[in-house]
């Protein structure tokens, strides 16, 4: 097995032999996925695992499954170990009334180019027949993940090397303190931000500048709390902005507030992201295979259902995308509230797909607006392709010929925002699709 420079999972066999090597590396993995996927859960053999060494979600709906295999190189022999597993949980995902979507070798070697071949294979013939997506974390993978700040510790207790660094004290970040027009004070990953008494290190961040000289900053932000676990959705803004974000605290279907910090020229808010995926992730531009769509239609109507939430507190949200909807089990729940409070303006849209009256002045915005922003996030996710700019859209049956429904879909992506039907016949058509 190569070395790798800072991490060598031969100190499995080192500290525990050959026979409890394994044992112990999979202990690592289960670790290292809690700390990843927090709310994660590892399964004890009793007697058998069912395929799982650890999982996220619900063994009541849908789950993502780790499976650890300490192998240090991959032939036949070990393909045979991996169908078995697979087999295991195929066997008991139907005895037992479960789904899994995503099943995770972890094992600290990777792939010749003949085991690469027979993985690929394999993970096709999965998506096929079963709609599951295979990955592979070897060395590579594993040691990558290793190397997060998150999981620092697990990699200096396992494998030794350099302890966590001690992180210096940050530039102060003043919410409170009037900011220059295009709140340029710098964030980048991997920095460490204070705002009131808590330090957050910054996963992810983007910055929009004012709009159509519009006193409208804007910041988002993906971190972590300094020494805790979970990731919270850092929004900052001004002006126009901020009635967006007070309207936040309150509104039903949104996430946990942790903080809320209005200023006279900063408004900041930090909510909890939920546990789970989000819908980018679960669902790349399609086409999808046949054996995914009933699973991919109850989870858009379930991310219907959450926005409808939304509309029925008076606001809409009007940035729309993939990121947007975070999928865990049988929910989908909204990571923020958007620009619910903001009156509409030129480029608001940002990276979800624009509806038309987005594009043009006077810029109005409302539920209708959602509803054709939602039913592209469909339509690209269904077709690997926007929709349309006209007035007609494909039939959705030129992709699916067995879909027993596309009306609502193509109604919701009218020009006009009065054709475009209501949100809940776009879910009911969700429902039809998903039911078969």
């Amino acid at each position: 097995m190569p070395e790798s420079p800072l991490i060598d999972f031969r100190l499995h066999e080192t500290r525990a032999g050959r026979a409890g090597a394994p044992g112990e590396f999979e202990e690592m993995v289960n670790q290292l996925v809690h700390v990843l996927h927090p709310g994660s859960r590892s399964v004890q053999a009793d007697p058998g695992d069912w395929g799982i060494d650890a999982f996220a979600g619900d063994l009541h709906g849908t789950i993502t499954v780790w499976q650890s295999k300490y192998f240090t190189q991959i032939g036949k022999a070990q393909f045979n170990q991996i169908n078995d597993s697979l087999n295991s949980v195929v066997k008991h995902a139907a005895k037992h009334g479960f789904r899994f979507e995503r099943w995770i070798l972890c094992t600290p070697c990777d792939l010749n180019p003949e085991s690469t071949r027979s993985w690929q294979r394999l993970e096709q013939r999965y998506l096929d027949e079963h709609g599951v997506t295979l990955e592979f974390w070897g060395r590579t993978a594993l040691t990558e993940r290793l190397r997060r700040p998150e999981a620092w510790h697990l990699r200096y207790s396992y494998y030794g090397g350099n302890p966590p660094p001690r992180i210096p004290l940050p530039k102060p970040l003043t919410p409170l303190s009037p900011p220059d027009r295009t709140l340029s004070d710098p964030w980048n990953p991997g920095d460490v931000v204070r705002i009131r008494d808590q330090r957050y290190v910054v996963r992810r961040v983007a910055t929009s500048e004012d709009a159509g000289g519009f006193i409208l900053g804007w910041r988002t932000a993906l971190a972590i709390p300094e020494g805790r676990s979970h990731l919270v959705w850092v929004q900052q803004t001004r002006g126009v902005g901020a009635a967006s974000l007070k309207c936040s605290v309150n509104a039903r279907g949104l996430p946990p507030v942790e903080l809320y910090v209005e200023g006279p020229e900063t408004s900041t808010l930090i909510t909890r992201c939920p546990a789970g995926r989000s819908w980018a992730d679960l669902y790349r531009a399609g086409p999808l295979p046949a054996a995914a769509l009933p699973s991919f239609f109850s989870m858009a109507a379930a991310a219907g259902r959450s926005l409808a939430q939304l509309h029925e507190s008076g606001f809409d949200h009007r940035r729309l995308e993939g990121e947007v909807f975070i999928v865990q089990d049988r929910t989908v729940r909204l990571r923020d509230g958007g620009l619910m409070g903001a009156p509409g303006l030129p480029g608001d849209s940002l990276d979800a797909p624009a509806a038309p009256e987005q594009q043009h002045p006077p810029y109005t915005a409302g539920p209708q607006t959602d509803l054709y922003q939602f039913a592209a996030l469909i339509w690209r996710s269904l077709t690997g392709n926007p929709p349309s700019p006209g007035p007609y859209q494909p039939s959705l049956r030129l992709f699916y010929p067995a879909l027993p429904e596309d009306r609502p879909f193509r109604r919701a992506l009218s020009p006009d925002p009065g054709a475009r039907g209501h949100l809940d016949e776009l879910i009911k058509g969700l429902n039809v699709c998903a039911a078969g």
